[in-house]
């Protein structure tokens, strides 16, 4: 089984480098990831077959509006190219995303190839939705919830407890 896993810096990471450890060594799954540009996995003993570095959807360190925009169209139309490339060539059949929003544009593209995307929405959040969540719950076949509190946010979502 080819694994396709999209997530961000900071706590997204965190949370892949969790799922990732919990999953079985007995199991012959080959992991590829797309993170966003300076984003590392900390210390999980499975071996990655690829990792692709994204430039970050909604980047944080450029003031200027036009700069700003125009990394985010290169951020959309980058994710789109490379996920494309992926399905076609490897043929990857299930996206997992901790988030942030380079998820969006990676799950449309995984959608209109009918692969399953499984969304893991932020250990972060209790009462509000995240600004990827809201896309990602249309978006995901599988969108499940760290706290039980985002049931309400989200009904169709499952729980499954802290990673």
């Amino acid at each position: 089984m080819k694994i396709l896993l999209v997530c961000g810096n900071g706590g997204h990471a965190e949370q892949m480098s969790r799922l990732i450890d919990q999953i079985g060594d007995n199991l012959n799954i080959k992991f590829l990831s797309i993170v966003e540009e300076g984003t590392k996995l900390k210390n999980t003993n499975k071996i990655f077959d690829k990792t692709i570095h994204v430039v970050p959807l909604r980047p944080k360190a450029y003031h200027n509006i036009f700069i700003t925009i125009g990394r985010s169209f290169f951020s959309i139309f980058q994710c789109f190219a490379v996920t494309i490339y992926l399905i076609v060539k490897y043929k990857y059949r299930l996206m997992i995303s901790t988030g942030p929003g380079i998820a969006i544009p990676i799950a449309i593209m995984c959608k209109l190839f009918r692969c399953r995307i499984i969304h893991i929405e932020t250990w972060s959040r209790f009462y509000s939705k995240s600004w990827t969540g809201k896309y990602m719950y249309k978006l995901a076949t599988d969108f499940w919830v760290q706290n039980k509190e985002l049931l309400l946010i989200y009904p169709k979502a499952k729980f499954v407890g802290r990673l």
